[in-house]
């Protein structure tokens, strides 16, 4: 009940940095993740809403990790590499 129906991704560019802005708290590893897909150098976590926890997909179909706090199936953070991949492209 306490997450987001709708994840909105936002990228930045300031000079020769980029910033992804995503409503999610994603691991070390899963951050990683958004931040290649997206080109950016960081990702700014909690921006524009709250929709948990987001893990590798296979650290949270393992049950591992934070994958308990995660509120979205093991896929979220395909869908969300989507999203970042498609603001990555807005600031390049």
């Amino acid at each position: 009940d306490d997450a987001e129906d709708v994840a909105v991704l936002h990228a930045l560019k300031l000079g020769e940095v980029r910033l992804l802005f995503a409503p999610v708290e994603p691991t070390y590893e899963a951050g990683r993740v958004l931040e290649q897909q997206a080109a950016a150098q960081r990702v700014v976590s909690l921006a524009d809403g709250y929709a948990g926890y987001v893990e590798l997909m296979e650290t949270a179909r393992a049950g591992e990790g934070e994958s308990h706090h995660q509120y979205f199936p093991p896929e979220l953070l395909e869908r969300l590499a989507a999203g970042a991949r498609l603001a990555g492209e807005t600031t390049r």
